[in-house]
């Protein structure tokens, strides 16, 4: 009885107030945003800078700092770090399900996504990930609009043995900023 007056007198406002400063310091922060203008799902993620194994995407309380874009639309990433520059990974995703109509299914939905945000957390290794290992990297900056596009491959089909669909996303996809005279 003791521990409990003492967790909701003590540590839920302590709580409380750390949300409430993560918040307040997301809010002084700006964002970056990601057009995707590919024909496919992609998946993003943003690493600290100083971060060569890119094992766990930065975390923290207030911020997003990875996300999936489906074709034409526009994903906005703040990570949860007060840096200016990050590096982005971005993947090959999948298409999002639609939401269940029951409870079953709305059960299995969910052990479904607690098991991908665990497989996220892991690296990606060859022997153990069907993923392709060449994914599209890059340095980007708060305060800046980037797009992700397809390169356009003009190669003779008699010498290009592989279609687009077997290609890694760093053989595929392009990242350039947006120039800031373009941006309303």
């Amino acid at each position: 009885l003791i521990g409990a007056a003492f967790g909701s007198a003590v540590v839920a406002p302590a709580i409380w107030s750390w949300r409430q400063s993560a918040r307040e310091a997301s809010l002084g922060r700006l964002p970056f945003c990601i057009l995707n203008q590919s024909t496919r799902h992609l998946h993003v993620s943003t690493y600290r800078r100083d971060d060569t194994y890119r094992r766990i995407a930065v975390l923290g309380m207030a911020g997003q700092s990875s996300g999936d874009i489906a074709p034409e639309n526009i994903l906005e990433l703040d990570p949860p770090n007060d840096a200016v520059e990050f590096q982005l990974e971005v993947s090959f995703g999948q298409a999002a399900t639609p939401p269940t109509e029951t409870w079953v299914g709305g059960a299995a939905s969910a052990a479904l996504s607690a098991s991908s945000l665990a497989a996220s957390l892991l690296p990606r290794l060859p022997y153990i990930s069907a993923q392709p290992l060449e994914s599209l990297r890059a340095i980007v900056r708060r305060g800046s609009v980037y797009r992700i596009s397809e390169h356009a491959i003009h190669q003779p089909e008699s010498d290009c043995p592989t279609s687009s669909s077997e290609l890694d996303p760093a053989a595929l996809l392009e990242l350039l900023q947006v120039p800031r005279a373009v941006l309303p």
